[in-house]
């Protein structure tokens, strides 16, 4: 997946993406060089879109939705990650390296690639990871924009860390540690650093995990998930808060700042959008989603709807089935033995995934190009709860 990433960026040389949204990389880029200028504490730390000419056509300088005039045009509502990233870039580099600014967003995803693969191995075993891993290599949107210089491929990235250390926080090992809660609060805070998006995933993604362990009734059990969840709230929180700052300190006060996220919330809750749905409301957004949008290449490239119907009913199986393993030195017995609170954590991971699309609305109707991956905790959850399911013990021989 990573080597197939950096292949693309060689490919795309010193252009911008035309899978990892190349609107938002143009922002980026501009305000990176703005940044890699005059340091960052330039505009309030806030990200100068309209700065200089790279890209001069391409993202949000000349589009009226976003900056009224193409100069002094500071974007106020996303927090300024990957614009400080690019001007990190930018300062190694130099202007224009844009192959060279992708090394960072590929390093950061093979990383978090890297570090999931063995937190599920810890986890799973080694041969449930690699099935898992094949359905990340079916599904394109685990990796296709992990190139990216917008904050897409850093969200989910961090995202897949977050998970691992969710892994070996309540199902490796047999109490949430104060090491694990560190993990999750700087993953969850760096995340909200880059983004809004994946506030619920960020959240709430332990619910989910915590229903896959057999204990999950225990006091102990369901504590150490609630302080993950605590964890990972007071990071991302941590992170908008600062950003609220920012945006105070540029607008010249907290009320001001307060009334201008305001106002992109009804917008984007509620506001105009171009996009015809299936139905009216919230239903036809996740319709759109999951019946338009991630059975197409560029996400799954299978019917969502499909995969968690089988899964789900392989699951509703209650009756235990064995049989022998075939073909092994060592012959095992392969049971299918789920629970029903698999069938609820897949469920969760639902509701996790689509809360942005029921609260921002107008937002994700708009955004189909790059929203859709949000859904990834549904696949990895579901996965999970199948590999779970599935035992292998030693066949006992008659000498036994």
């Amino acid at each position: 997946m990573v080597g197939r990433e950096v292949s693309y960026a060689w490919a795309r040389g010193l252009n911008l993406s035309e899978i990892a949204d190349s609107y938002g990389e143009a922002n980026d880029i501009r305000a990176g060089e703005a940044f890699a200028d005059h340091g960052f504490g330039y505009r309030k730390g806030l990200p100068e879109i309209s700065y200089g000419t790279a890209f001069e056509s391409a993202g949000g300088k000349h589009d009226q939705e976003l900056c009224m005039v193409p100069r002094d045009c500071v974007y106020l509502h996303n927090p300024p990650g990957s614009a400080y990233t690019v001007a990190f870039m930018t300062k190694l580099f130099g202007k224009g390296a844009v192959f060279h600014y992708r090394l960072l967003p590929l390093g950061v995803g093979l990383l978090a690639f890297s570090f999931l693969a063995y937190a599920m191995a810890a986890t799973i075993g080694v041969r449930h990871t690699a099935a898992v891993y094949l359905v990340f290599l079916a599904a394109p949107m685990f990796a296709n924009m992990m190139h990216g210089l917008c904050y897409h491929g850093y969200a989910l990235s961090l995202c897949l860390a977050e998970i691992g250390v969710l892994l070996l926080a309540l199902l490796k090992s047999d109490r949430v540690k104060p090491p694990h809660l560190a993990a999750l609060g700087a993953i969850a805070f760096v995340a909200g650093w880059f983004c809004y998006e994946y506030v619920f995933v960020v959240a709430f993604t332990a619910v989910p995990v915590w229903l896959l362990r057999e204990d999950w009734r225990a006091p102990a059990t369901w504590r150490g998930a609630l302080m993950c969840v605590v964890a990972c709230c007071a990071g991302f929180g941590l992170a908008q808060v600062l950003h609220l700052v920012q945006v105070s300190a540029y607008l010249g006060g907290f009320s001001e700042a307060l009334a201008d996220l305001a106002k992109a919330g009804r917008k984007r809750t509620g506001g105009a959008t171009w996009m015809k749905f299936p139905v009216n409301g919230t239903f036809g957004v996740i319709f759109y989603y999951w019946f338009d949008l991630l059975p197409k290449p560029t996400y799954l490239n299978f019917s969502f709807v499909g995969f968690v119907g089988l899964v789900t009913s392989a699951l509703a199986l209650r009756r235990r089935i064995r049989w022998p393993s075939v073909g092994a030195a060592e012959k095992h017995l392969v049971s299918w033995e789920p629970a029903w609170r698999y069938i609820v954590a897949i469920a969760v991971s639902i509701l996790i995934s689509s809360g942005w699309m029921v609260v921002m609305q107008q937002h994700a109707g708009i955004h189909g190009h790059f929203l859709p991956r949000l859904y990834f905790l549904v696949v990895i959850i579901a996965m999970l709860a199948v590999s779970r399911s599935l035992n292998r013990q030693p066949l006992a021989t008659p000498d036994d």
